[in-house]
């Protein structure tokens, strides 16, 4: 192993529990496999993304394999098939010492998602658990408390709501439609991160992966035609509308900033 990998495993050495949030080829794969190898648990279950399971299987073989026997999903199925998830839990449940390793754990950052809830419950019946996640850790401070919940509740140690109140600042708008009332949180900011930085600490590594690549850079100048122009601000005109504003509650350009994000993560 390279010098990340073995500190990184030296860094979790001695705990049951702990996070990898290592860039792509820093190899978070390797790593777990080793500390899996050196823990006194009796039967792995990993849990991925079904497009990269089948190549984290072959990575792993190509290291050498896990020396325990070892179990493979999909948290894609957890979350849509039942069969599947009672299956899996099952088989956790009968493990006498289970290693349970989730990557990407990102994807259980929302606690009201199915599989996030799901995740959870399986964890509990582990001791020894993992989260990789192949970036580095979250700047959305809210996704770490499930993350650090599936490892264990005693490392934050507050409820949803606490750990809000302690480490996000927001805003609750309320909107009334007749004789209901609609209410949407709006987090606005982030304190205490130090606090919250030190109750993880020990249980973290984070790695980014620097490559000494040299960059370059191309200016492009383009002008709109008159035609082009009368399209955009036909468009600007459209959602910047008085209409659209109430039917976004003022929200539009918020609205419109997380669709070009989401894009982007597409």
């Amino acid at each position: 192993m390279n010098l990340n990998q073995n500190n990184a495993k030296d860094h979790l050495k001695g705990w049951k529990v702990g996070a990898l949030f290592m860039e792509a080829g820093t190899g978070k794969t390797r790593v777990a496999m080793e500390i899996v190898n050196s823990s006194p648990c009796d039967e792995i279950f990993w849990v991925g993304p079904l497009r990269t399971l089948k190549n984290t299987q072959d990575e792993i073989e190509k290291w050498g394999g896990f020396n325990i026997p070892a179990v493979y999903c999909g948290i894609e199925s957890i979350q849509a098939s039942d069969r599947i998830y009672l299956d899996f839990r099952s088989k956790v449940e009968q493990a006498s010492k289970p290693f349970i390793v989730v990557d990407e754990s990102l994807k259980i950052k929302n606690y009201e998602a199915k599989r996030t809830k799901r995740l959870l419950e399986i964890g509990h019946m582990a001791q020894y658990k993992l989260i990789l996640n192949g970036t580095p850790m979250s700047r959305n401070i809210l996704d770490m408390w499930a993350q650090m919940q599936f490892l264990s509740p005693l490392i934050i140690n507050m409820t949803l709501g606490q750990f809000k109140d302690t480490f996000c600042c927001y805003t609750t708008i309320t909107k009334k439609r007749g004789y209901k009332s609609y209410y949407r949180e709006f987090i606005t900011g982030f304190e205490n991160v130090d606090y919250l930085y030190s109750l993880i600490r020990e249980y973290v590594y984070q790695c980014d992966l620097n490559l000494k690549i040299t960059q370059n850079y191309h200016t492009l100048y383009y002008e709109l035609s008159e035609e082009e122009k009368m399209i955009y601000n036909d468009i600007k005109d459209e959602f910047l509308s008085y209409e659209m504003m109430d039917i976004w509650n003022n929200n539009i350009f918020m609205a419109m900033t997380q669709k070009m994000q989401h894009s982007y993560c597409c």
